[in-house]
């Protein structure tokens, strides 16, 4: 196989695989916002894999596939909240030109 510019044969491989990757990645965020939604209108006890599974029209096996609980997509869906918290600070943050400004 002829070998690109730049390219070593290992970064084809990654390429060809990398669709597929994303779209698990896409899979994974949607289950993550469906989770939110699902603890916002019924709460940590009363929410149910199948309530998350319906929001993104898998079963509640396919999302297992994704996340190996219930308990790991929480606490998954309570990472993602989280760093989405900081993004939005730090970008409030950044929009202000002083020390000062970003203390008080």
């Amino acid at each position: 196989m002829k070998s690109q510019p730049g390219l070593r044969p290992e970064s084809r491989v990654v390429e060809s695989v990398a669709p597929g990757l994303e779209r698990k990645r896409e899979r994974r965020i949607a289950i993550i916002k469906a989770a939110l939604e699902a603890l916002r209108e019924k709460g940590l006890a009363e929410t149910r894999m199948i309530d998350i599974a319906r929001r993104v029209g898998m079963s509640p096996g396919h999302v297992l596939y994704y996340f190996p609980s219930k308990k790991a997509l929480l606490m998954a869906a309570l990472q993602w909240n989280e760093e989405l918290f900081y993004r939005q600070a730090a970008n409030e943050l950044a929009k202000l030109s002083t020390a000062w400004d970003r203390i008080c």
